[in-house]
């Protein structure tokens, strides 16, 4: 079974879970795509096909891929990635893994390894990495996301950035990024790296006079979310989204992946994986 593992090396908020949507997105264009996480905060143990957005069953990531992809590609989600994949394998003709580049036991075609491109580079504890790309084999695709204008000049691998796509209001209507400009918003963010999504909001031209921002995958506590501004537009993030009390009045800023070098790096391996 052809097998892409998306990982890291560092701690997260690098854009990660991103690169797996976009990954599954392009292959499911001629192939049956199964994407398979861990279901991070979530119930589920067993390998478990995600059927609703319910992250506190599957988890916030996964419940947020789910709403983005789930006509077009499987969402699995257990304890045990390598069971998961074997689950997930029997009606799919591609998987994607997202997180598992240190466990040996999963099955892999190739490795795609994501960086952050405007990100710190120590080595943990005096920086947010694990370890660096100069401890990698050289076999792995190496995807630089959050890059500067300007700087993929300098790229050798895929390199990308966020653009923002649309803003889906409350009630589900969905307006163009221009909508919020000179807008004044509250912010509710709960992600690693919460950095691309003020840089976003900025870059429309919003007004941030209020927020709360928790840890990722960290619960909104009620009484913070009482205490925010009601005089103004509430944005969340397509993760944050599936973690916040239900019936809240709060709009989505929907982001997607720009790719802005290493188009045919990125073409030669989705070839790869359609052609084992």
């Amino acid at each position: 079974m052809p097998t892409v593992v998306v990982g890291d090396l560092g701690f997260g908020g690098v854009g990660k879970t991103a690169v797996v949507a976009h990954l599954a997105r392009t292959l499911s264009a001629s192939q049956r795509v199964a994407i398979v996480g861990h279901g991070y905060k979530g119930r589920a143990r067993r390998p478990t096909r995600v059927g609703t957005t319910d992250a506190h069953a599957f988890g916030d990531e996964a419940a947020a891929l789910f709403r983005g992809l789930g006509e077009m590609c499987a969402v699995w989600v257990g304890q045990d990635r390598r069971a998961v994949c074997m689950s997930a394998s029997q009606t799919a003709d591609v998987v994607v893994v997202d997180r598992g580049l240190g466990d040996p036991r999963l099955p892999r075609t190739v490795d795609v390894v994501v960086v952050d491109g405007q990100g710190a580079s120590g080595v943990f504890p005096s920086g947010p990495l694990r370890t660096t790309t100069a401890a990698l084999s050289g076999k792995e695709y190496v995807w630089t996301h959050h890059v500067a204008p300007g700087a993929e000049r300098s790229l050798s691998g895929i390199g990308s950035r966020y653009r923002v796509r649309c803003v889906e209001r409350p009630g589900g209507e969905l307006e163009p990024p221009a909508w919020l400009s000179g807008r004044p918003i509250v912010t509710l963010c709960g992600v690693a790296n919460p950095r691309s999504f003020y840089q976003a909001l900025d870059g429309l031209g919003a007004e941030r006079v209020d927020g709360l921002e928790v840890g990722d995958h960290k619960v909104f506590p009620a009484r913070a979310i009482s205490r925010l501004r009601k005089d103004a537009l509430w944005v969340t993030t397509a993760k944050d989204r599936e973690r916040l009390p239900a019936g809240l009045s709060v709009s989505v800023l929907h982001v997607e992946l720009e790719i802005v070098s290493g188009q045919s790096l990125l073409r030669s391996l989705c070839e790869r994986l359609g052609s084992v």
